[in-house]
């Protein structure tokens, strides 16, 4: 994906996380859509500017949004990290192998985040996370269904040939 719409993407995210998306909440949580984004690019793109854009666009978020700076961003870039190391042994053509892919780097995203917004210093239970964890989860999986059949489905190239095993060619 090119740089400029990455960096479109990332900031119609980042507006609409800010904005319209704290009114809609499921369970009282909401998706981090900066993470669904990363997770997304990671999976079908593995770029380098992607994962410095959302860097960036993590840092504006807890500029703004957050008590502490950089868990966001930290967090942000680590679940793009283990989406990236994952996509490798699943299937990238396969709707279930990107749900794998979102899960791990869901679960990445907010445990991370959790850990070094405690580091920082703010105070939020473990038991509060853990109740959580579920309906962040499946508000993440909307949130990358949503981005798979927008954005997702453009990146694979051949929808139905099975020549294509993950990111290495399959040989017979």
């Amino acid at each position: 994906m090119k740089t400029p719409l990455t960096a479109l993407l990332l900031a119609a995210s980042l507006l609409l996380q800010a904005t319209l998306l704290n009114h809609f909440t499921f369970f009282g949580v909401t998706a981090n859509l900066l993470s669904c984004i990363m997770i997304l690019l990671a999976f079908f793109y593995g770029n380098i500017s992607a994962f410095i854009l959302c860097l960036l666009a993590g840092l504006l978020f807890d500029l703004g949004f957050s008590p502490a700076i950089g868990p966001a961003a930290l967090a942000c870039s680590a679940a793009g990290i283990s989406t990236l190391l994952l996509k490798y042994f699943l299937d990238r053509d396969s709707l279930l192998s990107f749900m794998i892919a979102g899960v791990a780097g869901s679960l990445t995203f907010y445990i991370l985040e959790w850990i070094l917004y405690s580091i920082m210093g703010v105070n939020i239970a473990f038991l509060h996370v853990l109740t959580r964890l579920p309906f962040f989860l499946i508000a993440n999986l909307l949130a990358l269904l949503f981005f798979y059949f927008i954005i997702g489905r453009r990146a694979i190239r051949f929808a139905r040939d099975k020549t294509l095993r993950g990111s290495l060619p399959y040989y017979q």
